[in-house]
């Protein structure tokens, strides 16, 4: 991925689960605005996000994530491929960017911020996903580096 050092999904492993783990317990996950814009290392937020979302998977492959239609099997030493999709919704439920309507600190609706942020590409997803890759990345993490999320 341009701008990123090393595999993407091993960046955000490290930074966000790994070494915040050392402390053994992850009790939650925020991912900034300036966070993307070191990830991807550039000093123009719109860049990052535009990169955070490229990197994403294509085709249909992130909707089947997201509804669940898609093996969660591993490779010996390799890190899932879905925590950029799992990292990417905490970000766009607390980037700065968020839309809403005047005096309201953005919108508030899973649904319509993952529309509006990925478009047709997550349209009519039904999310069953979200809670397999996330117990997925859980034992993945408590097997492989002793960190209980």
């Amino acid at each position: 991925m341009k701008g990123v050092k090393g595999d993407l999904d091993d960046v955000l492993l490290e930074r966000y689960f790994i070494a915040p783990g050392n402390a053994r317990k992850i009790g939650s996950i925020h991912v900034d605005d300036e966070d993307l814009k070191r990830i991807f290392r550039t000093e123009d937020l719109d860049s990052a996000i535009e990169a955070f979302k490229l990197s994403l998977p294509g085709g249909n492959l992130l909707k089947d994530y997201l509804t669940g239609d898609i093996s969660l099997s591993e490779v010996e030493g390799r890190t899932p491929r879905y925590v950029r999709i799992l990292l990417f919704l905490c970000w766009m439920q607390t980037s700065k960017t968020r839309q809403g309507t005047e005096g309201q600190a953005g919108e508030r609706n899973f649904r319509r911020m993952l529309v509006s942020q990925l478009g047709d590409r997550v349209s009519g997803a039904s999310m069953n996903g979200l809670d397999r890759m996330w117990e997925h990345l859980k034992a993945y993490l408590a097997r492989n580096y002793e960190v209980e999320l």
